[in-house]
């Protein structure tokens, strides 16, 4: 895979532990860079992938609301409950008028 050139500014606080890091670890301070992002990119997409696993299963009341809180954390948990909520009620209401223009 093609390396690209990145530019990025830190504190200076932060560029003394990188580099107490890199030595500890007998890296360079770009690899250490790089090995800290890949495995924060790498863990973002994991995460993503069990909330949207998290939420089929939810769905399909393989887990519970309780189990599904705690797996997405309870702040988000309730969003996806709300928009699951508003759905339901769209689609019902929408049910209703279609049967009221017949």
């Amino acid at each position: 895979m093609e390396k690209v050139p990145v530019t990025v500014k830190f504190e200076s606080r932060f560029l003394s532990i990188l580099d107490k890091m890199a030595h500890e670890r007998f890296e360079t301070r770009s690899e250490l860079i790089r090995d800290i992002t890949r495995t924060s990119i790498q863990t973002a997409l994991e995460q993503r992938k069990l909330k949207e696993i998290s939420i089929d299963k939810w769905m399909n009341n393989e887990i519970t609301t309780t189990e599904f809180k705690d797996i997405i954390g309870r702040t988000e948990a309730e969003e996806v409950i709300l928009f699951r909520k508003t759905m339901k009620n769209s689609i019902i209401e929408g049910l209703k008028i279609g049967k009221e223009w017949k």
